[in-house]
């Protein structure tokens, strides 16, 4: 297990320089992502922008999200899976580029009916 005398080994933690590269590539990805995008004229959700845009805290129709561990809404208690709120926010911002792109109507769903993190 891990113990202050058994930590975890450094090939399994990324340090600063390694996150350094990795933040690169997040951001070489994404402008691919929206140069391809724009270039034939598809509507696109930046993922990235909207989780960032939640991760210090936002309200979505009167309800409290953030990326928080836990209390945050956002995020399932694996920290990893979005909750069923979490998802009905990505598929609003779906829906809002589809609509903005192509002037089309159609509803986002009304997020206060799915749930944030379900406590055990």
């Amino acid at each position: 297990g891990l113990h202050p005398l058994n930590p975890v080994e450094s090939k399994y933690v990324l340090d600063k320089a390694e996150v350094a590269v990795v933040n690169d590539y997040i951001a070489s990805y994404n402008t691919s992502i929206k140069t391809i995008a724009n270039a034939k004229g598809l509507a696109l959700m930046d993922a990235y922008a909207m989780l960032n845009e939640y991760a210090g805290g936002k309200s979505a129709n009167g309800i409290p999200v953030s990326a928080a561990f836990i209390q945050g809404n956002m995020f399932s208690l694996d920290g990893i899976h979005l909750t069923p709120l979490g998802y009905a926010i990505t598929a609003n911002a779906f829906i809002k580029a589809i609509n903005d792109k192509y002037g089309s109507s159609i509803p986002v769903v009304d997020v206060t009916k799915f749930r944030g993190v379900k406590f055990p």
